[in-house]
């Protein structure tokens, strides 16, 4: 039951590349359709037209072909998703099911079949978070004392205050730290837009 399943993942996971390499053609012959378009409008002689107006027409038959291609893995991809589940419904092991989330989902696989602009999002996500994190361990550097102090855990908790005070030793490297990490996720996501901006 574990082979036949872990079959059809693989299989799943070979037309979800199909699906993906076919959807990546489409955009981009329709990018060489528009290029195609905007050569036509400005061309005015009527020999380079004709010839534009024939690749456009090749294009355009590429682009329809990809397209049928596209859908037939896409419901091929609903096939074998379908076969899988009743194969999982079907077994006994209760494993079965953990087996087929791992093969399918794979976060390295999904990071490599992003295209750039989608993995300098996710990279910009990343740092925005990294900034954030270090933002909240920044408040808690300076409000933590006033916290200790307030609640006099020093005083209720004596075995506490070595901590306490380790705590406090710390405190300017934990703060250092902080503001790197702000300035390194600053400074990647400004090289990220200068990059785009191609400045």
């Amino acid at each position: 039951m574990k082979n036949k399943i872990v079959a059809g993942t693989g299989r799943f996971s070979v037309l979800g590349d199909s699906f993906i390499k076919d959807t990546k053609a489409i955009l981009t012959k329709n990018q060489e359709i528009v290029e195609k378009h905007k050569t036509l409008d400005t061309t005015s002689d009527a020999t380079i037209k004709s010839k534009i107006l024939k690749e456009i027409e090749m294009l355009q038959q590429d682009l329809s072909y990809r397209e049928k291609e596209a859908r037939k893995s896409m419901d091929s991809m609903r096939v074998e998703a379908d076969n899988i589940k009743e194969t999982n419904l079907g077994s006994a092991d209760p494993n079965s099911e953990i087996i087929v989330e791992k093969t399918i989902f794979n976060p390295f696989n999904l990071f490599e079949n992003l295209d750039i602009f989608e993995k300098i999002a996710v990279s910009l996500l990343f740092s925005n978070s990294v900034i954030i994190s270090s933002l909240i361990s920044i408040v808690y550097i300076f409000y933590g004392d006033i916290l200790l102090e307030k609640f006099n855990l020093e005083q209720r908790y004596p075995k506490l205050a070595h901590l306490i005070n380790l705590r406090r030793k710390f405190q300017r490297y934990y703060l250092f730290l902080a503001v790197l990490f702000i300035f390194i996720s600053s400074l990647s996501q400004i090289l990220f837009c200068l990059t785009v901006l191609n400045i």
